[in-house]
């Protein structure tokens, strides 16, 4: 099987989402499968020792050049994928899949608008509170966002204990 793994983080960076996409490539390229990676990273010319394809997209990039790039090189690389699983990158990742036509797996663990509210300082409510509340346009706008890329994907798994 073709498979295209997306993911905002990747070794050499640290975190959850870095040792998830690493280890879910290696495995599934050790069973057989063709197995392609697209990334951001602070340094995209940094070389990598996988036994597949890994393409870096610089994280100095403006955020809507950055999202455009995601969105074509996951378009282009999707049509040649028979499967498409994101783990970041979420509307650019699904919406270049979706323009694919190819199914997508996303995988979610925790409410990103939320998230991206609390960084940026636009509310200190707690998630609970958030769920029911109303915002200003700017925090609407990311809900809006994050309920597109879940509609675009064809699945969507959430961890838990």
């Amino acid at each position: 099987m073709r498979i295209l793994l997306i993911s905002n983080l990747f070794p050499p960076d640290i975190g959850g989402p870095a040792t998830h996409i690493s280890r879910l490539a290696g495995e599934l390229y050790a069973r057989g499968h063709r197995v392609r990676v697209i990334v951001c990273a602070d340094n995209p010319q940094i070389s990598s020792n996988e036994p597949y394809s890994v393409h870096r997209i610089s994280r100095r990039l403006p955020v809507p050049l950055r999202f455009t790039i995601v969105f074509i090189w996951t378009w282009l690389t999707a049509l040649f994928s028979d499967v498409v699983y994101i783990n970041g990158l979420e509307l650019p990742a699904t919406a270049g899949a979706r323009f694919a036509f190819r199914p997508t797996v996303l995988k979610i663990v925790g409410d990103f608008s939320w998230e991206y509210a609390i960084r940026h300082n636009w509310t200190d409510d707690g998630i609970d509170a958030y769920q029911s509340a109303n915002y200003p346009k700017k925090i609407e706008l990311v809900r809006v966002a994050q309920n597109l890329y879940c509609r675009l994907a064809g699945r969507i798994i959430v961890p838990s204990d």
